[in-house]
């Protein structure tokens, strides 16, 4: 992988302090970077195992975050259990959400998305025997009322790369309205509203045809800021109250018709910036494309990207 991604990065003549850090990011893992990728933690819960002095690296306690350790190489010990060498497999999933699920599991009395994912992960060691299971998460959130299209992942870069907004990734929600929607509605939803002290306008706004077995009106909204609620508040500053909101589209992956409220695997291609439906892409696949969403940014925001 690494020699893979030294041509990459060799072929489209990064600077070479830029080509530095990427190589460095790819061959030197901080501790919490590992962590989080074996699913002992999330981030921060691994930067207090290791100032807690419960992790060792090679006999020796390491309270420093910032140590740079090779997976394949040495030995750690956190709570006295030793990591396997090996990082879980990368997964993306592509999931229909229900409504009355939240994206956060942090409420154990809500119905969380990553609940819906227990069969897949009790069957984990079946399909890969071996492997740790992965710590999955949404990338983004959609409101508890909100349904449609969420990628779930374990990719903490890809995730990263899908919600920054140097992605420049549009999404694009079907509204149904109660009450009638006029020209002049339209018109100051594409105006836009202030959101958080942000003036936000939506890339386009739609009146969808009226279709016989469907009552309300239908808008199609794209939006690309992803601020929170950020339709819902374009909608409101309308004069118009959503009946239903469900996202069919993030960047150029559409909601499949066909996935009811379940999900399926997706891949991420290195030489584009949408996803597509298809396998489970490798790590160089992911790395690749990240690097190619970010060829305008400084060494020091690859840092932030791909470490955060």
């Amino acid at each position: 992988m690494e020699e893979k991604l030294l041509d990459f990065c060799t072929n489209i003549s990064l600077p070479s302090n830029v080509l530095f850090t990427v190589i460095t990011i790819v061959l030197l893992r901080s501790h919490s970077w590992y962590y989080t990728r074996f699913s002992v933690a999330s981030r921060r819960s691994s930067e207090e195992l290791i100032f807690g002095g419960r992790v060792t690296v090679n006999g020796s306690v390491c309270n420093t975050p910032q140590t740079r350790v090779d997976p394949a190489r040495d030995i750690i010990y956190v709570n006295g259990n030793r990591l396997p060498k090996k990082l879980p497999p990368k997964v993306y999933l592509a999931l229909n959400k229900p409504k009355g699920y939240i994206c956060s599991s942090g409420k154990k009395e809500s119905k969380s998305v990553i609940s819906l994912f227990d069969d897949y992960l009790k069957s984990w060691d079946k399909t890969y025997p071996g492997q740790p299971k992965p710590r999955l998460f949404t990338v983004g959130r959609l409101d508890v009322a909100t349904t449609g299209l969420i990628i779930v992942t374990n990719d903490g870069d890809f995730a990263q790369s899908i919600s920054h907004p140097s992605s420049g990734l549009s999404k694009e929600y079907i509204a149904a309205i109660d009450g009638d929607v006029s020209k002049q509605n339209l018109i100051a939803i594409s105006e836009g509203t202030t959101i958080d002290g942000v003036h936000c306008t939506p890339d386009s706004v739609e009146l969808l045809p009226r279709q016989p077995d469907i009552s309300r009106p239908r808008l199609r909204i794209v939006v690309h800021e992803g601020r929170n609620h950020e339709v819902r508040e374009l909608v409101k500053a309308a004069g118009l109250e959503i009946y239903s909101l469900k996202r069919v589209r993030i960047g150029g992956y559409r909601l499949p018709s066909d996935l009811g409220n379940d999900f399926r695997h997706t891949t991420w291609k290195p030489s584009t910036t949408s996803l597509t439906a298809g396998t489970v892409s490798t790590f160089e696949e992911v790395g690749c494309c990240l690097f190619q969403l970010t060829l305008h940014t400084m060494a020091t925001d690859y840092l932030e990207l791909c470490l955060s």
